[in-house]
């Protein structure tokens, strides 16, 4: 009979298991390091330079108020006897007003926490850099250290920067209107991540009073036609009634919160400026009440009214402006024209007016309706824009510069403000959620004493100082622009990197580049709280996102 009883000598089929079950793990350790080198690598952001897009360590503040919550950079304080900073959380938060309601701020130890974690695509020869990609490079000054940026300028490209927008031109290019300046316009996944909530009608506070005084919203009625109720607002029809902006008591600037911190006991909300800023959204969730009803959107800037009219039979984007060589009168311009009723009688529907990156932009419930653009060169916006002489701005556009020290680009006070209003005409309607949004600005600035090139224009924020890209060179910036370190500032390369890759001051080279941030995997935690101590590990769930 066979014998089944089971077999003692050696297995050889266990010392066979253990040899694959080792090459496995050598194998599958291979392929994570040549994935992590060449597809696919963790990065953890390290600073604010990219808020709010993506945060460094920071603190997260909420409104008792209105629940609306943000971001603040750590607060700061050199270390004796160097050149570096440590940061860290102060005792206690006090902060002169919140960004939405403009009411003051108090927290006691608030949490510190850790900045974004981010996945990012590496480049390779198949998959190169694009405009408004969110990069990580190696910086020119520093190459042992990561920075992140958003790219803006491509190889062969000069740009230059003019009242928060960036114009390029192409100047080797065969084609005349790519040799011209022209605005770069971002795409709208791009733009969405950009915006700024300046107000937004759900953020009214729940107690509309504080220290014995009325809260006021920045929105004020011009008449008696209007009712209002915790963000509603409801014209009652008539000739004309207009929903404005207070600009005195809020002013429309590029201020971003995250700034709002001390670094050495200085408040440095002083020391950042702040500069005014015309690319902006305006939005609201409207219910005309009649067939009756007319509605207008109107922004106010670079010398022009910007307007989307909601008429009873037609929908039109427009602006206007009164000529002063001709009498004043009113000269308009058409960039989009849809003759049919958009806004359904008694249904609400969901608004958003553009003014960004000279142009204009209709979006009803989420979806782009009309478009038009206006195309001025470089001395057309800053003759709108600023209050500088013309001979001033013809010479500026021109590039006539003998002396570049300083910067009068870099001066506030030369932009004009904007304003906002919401315009209602002949029968009822009835407005909810009313906002206003900004872009992002991309500040002229100098280089800061103590720097090499203190006193002179940062690079692409001068005529006489444009960026220039060679064939593999790029231009990046933060979108927190104002406290943002990038292709604007640098004022040093590094010797190794000035003898191997290029000596270019600003501008990245293409060997420098990372790859690009695609998605934040893993956002700062919520803090848990047992008893003094604090642990971040909470995942904040609702900050995994895809980055555009």
């Amino acid at each position: 009979m066979p014998d089944h009883s089971p077999h003692q000598g050696p297995n050889p089929r266990a010392k066979e298991t253990f040899k694959q079950s080792a090459i496995g793990l050598i194998i599958s350790f291979a392929l994570v390091l040549a994935f992590r080198g060449f597809v696919f690598e963790p990065f953890h952001i390290p600073t604010g330079s990219m808020a709010p897009t993506l945060m460094g360590q920071h603190m997260r503040p909420r409104s008792p108020h209105s629940g609306f919550d943000w971001s603040i950079n750590p607060y700061a304080e050199q270390i004796p006897g160097t050149r570096m900073l440590r940061f860290g959380a102060p005792p206690t938060l006090n902060l002169a007003r919140e960004p939405v309601t403009n009411l003051p701020y108090s927290e006691a130890s608030p949490a510190l926490r850790a900045g974004d974690r981010i996945g990012i695509l590496k480049y390779n020869p198949l998959y190169h850099p694009r405009r408004f990609d969110v990069v990580v490079v190696k910086w020119p000054s520093s190459p042992r250290e990561n920075y992140i940026k958003r790219l803006v300028g491509m190889p062969g490209e000069q740009l230059w920067l003019i009242d928060g927008d960036a114009f390029v031109r192409t100047p080797d290019s065969p084609d005349e209107a790519q040799r011209a300046w022209r605005i770069l316009r971002k795409p709208a996944r791009v733009q969405e991540t950009l915006w700024w909530p300046l107000f937004s009608g759900e953020f009214t506070p729940l107690d509309e009073s504080h220290d014995g005084r009325p809260w006021r919203a920045p929105w004020r009625p011009d008449k008696d036609l209007w009712t209002l109720e915790r963000g509603r607002y409801r014209f009652a029809g008539g000739p004309y009634g207009e929903l404005a902006w207070d600009s005195e008591r809020w002013p429309i600037t590029d201020w971003q919160p995250y700034n709002d911190y001390q670094q050495d006991g200085r408040s440095m909300t002083e020391f950042i400026p702040r500069f005014p800023i015309s690319d902006l959204r305006v939005r609201a969730s409207v219910l005309p009440e009649t067939a009756e009803s007319e509605v207008y959107f109107e922004i106010s800037a670079r010398g022009q009214h910007f307007l989307a009219s909601f008429e009873p039979s037609r929908l039109r984007l427009m602006y206007y402006h009164r000529d002063p060589a001709n009498a004043g009168r009113i000269r308009t311009t058409e960039v989009a024209v849809l003759n049919s009723r958009a806004l359904p009688v008694g249904k609400v529907s969901e608004i958003a007016f553009c003014h960004v990156d000279q142009s204009l932009q209709l979006w009803i419930d989420g979806r782009l309706v009309l478009e038009g653009e206006y195309n001025w060169n470089p001395a057309e916006r800053l003759r709108w824009s600023t209050n500088l002489p013309a001979a001033v701005v013809d010479a500026l556009a021109a590039g006539d510069t003998a002396d570049i020290r300083g910067n009068p680009l870099a001066e506030p006070s030369i932009y004009t403000g904007p304003g906002v209003k919401l315009i209602c005409q002949a029968g009822p309607s009835t407005f909810w959620r009313v906002g206003l949004d900004r872009d992002v600005y991309y500040q002229p600035r100098e280089y800061p004493p103590g720097t090499r090139l203190a006193g002179r224009p940062a690079l692409a924020t001068h005529p006489a100082a444009p960026a220039t890209m060679g064939p593999d060179e790029f231009f990046l910036l933060g979108d927190n622009s104002a406290n943002s370190a990038d292709s604007r500032l640098v004022d040093a390369v590094d010797p190794w990197v000035q003898a191997t890759v290029d000596s270019n001051l600003g501008l990245i080279h293409r060997k420098m580049m990372t790859g690009r941030a695609v998605v934040v995997f893993w956002p700062a935690a919520h803090p848990l709280r047992l008893g003094a101590s604090r642990f971040s590990f909470i995942p904040d769930f609702g900050r995994m996102r895809f980055i555009w």
